[in-house]
């Protein structure tokens, strides 16, 4: 890691005259000081590119990273559990559904349940509010009147978020299950066999 800076402006004493010392550029690298007298290498190109950590290019001298001894662990692990070799199971098919035979009721009984969870909601957030505007909090304690502050805003807030959202949620239910009942009475179902 290097860090560049200047260092000047530095009054210096010299024969016992005070002489403003010129400003010159420093770079620290790895704890040692490089004045610009000194010359600092960069590294190449080719230093610089990632080298293979397995095959021909593979430097077996370099020391190993975390991230390689760890997965040397966890193959040693897996060796004593007798679960090296053992083979994935492939996922199940996905069974075509028949699209024709859904029940429109369930998402109309969805978006109820859901609508009636967004009125509990809105009256509650409704009645908090009236409570938060009718009745203010004093105290002579201020730290107790922030504090007071800071959870009137967070039960407002997490209100007010639960509202919101179980109301989208709700409407739209509500507009899927209107859709797939426009379909099924059209037939849009039958045709897609």
């Amino acid at each position: 890691m290097a860090a560049l800076g200047f260092v000047g402006g530095l009054m210096r004493v010299t024969n016992g005259n005070a002489v403003r010392s010129r400003q010159r550029v420093v770079c620290q690298v790895l704890g040692e000081d490089l004045v610009e007298d000194k010359v600092v290498r960069f590294r190449t190109r080719e230093e610089t590119r990632p080298k293979n950590l397995v095959g021909p290019d593979h430097d077996a001298s370099r020391p190993k990273t975390k991230s390689e001894l760890i997965l040397e662990q966890i193959e040693e692990t897996k060796k004593k559990l007798g679960v090296a070799n053992e083979e994935v199971k492939p996922r199940p098919e996905v069974k075509p559904v028949d699209l024709s035979k859904i029940n429109i009721f369930y998402g109309f009984g969805a978006a109820a349940a859901s609508g009636g969870i967004f009125y509990v909601l809105l009256t509650f957030t409704l009645l908090l509010i009236d409570f938060y505007n009718g009745d203010p909090f004093h105290s002579d304690v201020y730290f107790v009147e922030r504090l007071y502050a800071v959870a009137r805003v967070a039960m407002m807030s997490l209100f007010t978020l639960a509202t919101g959202v179980t109301g989208v949620t709700a409407l739209g239910i509500f507009l899927l299950s209107c859709q797939v009942s426009y379909m099924r009475l059209t037939g849009a179902f039958d045709k897609e066999k």
